[in-house]
């Protein structure tokens, strides 16, 4: 199936002005940890680390080969994690990403930055999901239990997102999952500079001392997306304004940026008018 490609960079374009990330209102709050998601100014957190780890820097292209939008809203280095960090704080799990720039908010976003999203996924010893959300058409090897996704929308417009888009999820040559309620989305955003940090309710999420292992993606946010885009930015063939280039104008493409480890395997998917079929990539194992 064609990328919705013609459409959105038209709603784009009208959207230079006040941002291609301005937000449409929601009308239904489905889970009651959606309703708002707070924002301070400070990043920092305190508590016993869980994991961490520094990612290479510079490996901000995928599979190798994309190449960012082409407006100047978009920064050279704005999805490249440099390090990651997961902390238990007490009441809360905090999960800190690292750029190698500052985090903005030219688009004037109720999360407090504009461009960057992204997604933790955890494996608490079960495996019980494959795919990943929907719309980065990506599968995970050794399975994930729970989920986090951290955009910059208001939480009822993220919760939303997920519910509907995320009942049912596959490539061509999978069956379709219903992950939706393995996804959550943060209680509050903290940012500071280049590190963001995402806090979430411990009795929310499950006992991450359980986990195995662990893997994020770096994506772009889209204020408009397709309807199987969970808040995301589409990668296609060539570079655009508003489109990231090196992909596919069909489906099955990663619409990833950057991941924990090698970014290698991003590349291993199929995409083309008969069949889509997501890369798989592997958790980084939690020790």
């Amino acid at each position: 199936m064609k990328k919705f490609l013609l459409l959105s960079t038209l709603v784009a374009g009208l959207l230079v002005a006040g941002g291609c990330g301005a937000e449409k209102t929601a009308s239904t709050v489905t889970k009651a940890e959606s309703s708002s998601v707070a924002t301070t100014s400070s990043a920092s957190s305190s508590g016993t680390v869980i994991f961490e780890i520094a990612d290479k820097v510079g490996d901000d292209n995928g599979p190798g080969v994309y190449t960012y939008p082409t407006d100047r809203v978009f920064k050279p280095g704005s999805f490249d994690l440099t390090n990651f960090k997961l902390t238990d704080a007490g009441s809360t799990y905090d999960f800190e990403f690292t750029i190698p720039i500052d985090f903005k908010n030219d688009w004037k976003n109720a999360g407090g930055w504009d461009v960057q999203m992204f997604d933790v996924y955890m494996n608490l010893g079960t495996g019980t999901n494959e795919v990943t959300v929907s719309g980065r058409n990506v599968k995970i090897a050794e399975k994930w239990d729970v989920a986090l996704v951290v955009g910059p929308a208001k939480g009822d417009r993220m919760r939303k997102e997920i519910d509907d888009k995320n009942t049912d999820v596959a490539d061509d040559v999978s069956d379709f999952e219903d992950i939706a309620d393995n996804v959550y989305i943060p209680d509050a955003i903290a940012i500071a500079g280049n590190k963001l940090t995402a806090k979430i309710d411990k009795a929310k999420i499950g006992d991450l001392s359980k986990m195995t292992g662990i893997q994020v993606f770096v994506l772009s946010s889209e204020g408009y997306p397709t309807k199987i885009d969970t808040y995301n930015r589409v990668v296609n063939e060539f570079s655009a304004q508003w489109r990231f280039g090196g992909g596919s104008d069909y489906d099955g493409d990663p619409n990833v940026i950057d991941i924990l480890g090698d970014n290698d395997a991003l590349g291993n998917y199929k995409s083309d008018e008969g069949v889509a079929e997501f890369a798989t990539v592997n958790l980084i194992p939690v020790k």
